[in-house]
């Protein structure tokens, strides 16, 4: 009989001893390690880098399409102007005077003034309408024209 509470003493110090180890190496496993951690905040870094080089050239391109929509309106705003007043608008604001369009509509994606100039290259471009492009300066290759647009 003692020699059997002799091995439930001893069996309650060995399970004691396993639950005791068991909760030790929860412990030492319950966080990340540096490394793990480090490697966590190396792919976050490669993956942001990744998706703004993709998402900084969308800017520019709304820019332009904006832009362009833009000049395609005042177009049409200046033919109509051509028709009724059977001459085009000496500047753009006559338009605005006319209410055909608003006074902050003249502004290209950049926020520039659009180039506007009633005396035009020939028949088939009887006004100049173009902007300046994302450099802001004019007569250059990234200058956009009414006429050239698709």
């Amino acid at each position: 009989m003692q020699m059997r509470q002799n091995n439930t003493v001893v069996m309650g110090q060995v399970q004691s001893d396993l639950i005791k180890q068991r909760e030790a190496m929860a412990r030492r496993r319950g966080g990340f390690s540096l490394l793990e951690l480090s490697l966590v905040v190396v792919i976050m870094g490669i993956l942001v880098a990744v998706v703004a080089v993709n998402v900084s050239g969308q800017g520019g391109r709304a820019k332009r399409k904006a832009t362009e929509i833009k000049l395609q309106e005042i177009k049409k705003y200046l033919q109509q102007y051509q028709l009724e007043k059977n001459a085009f608008p000496p500047e753009l604001s006559a338009l605005v005077a006319e209410k055909l369009i608003e006074a902050n509509k003249t502004k290209d994606g950049w926020d520039t003034e659009l180039n506007y100039d009633p005396r035009g290259r020939n028949a088939d471009q009887p006004f100049i309408l173009t902007s300046s492009g994302a450099n802001k300066i004019l007569g250059d290759e990234d200058d956009v024209n009414v006429w050239d647009i698709k």
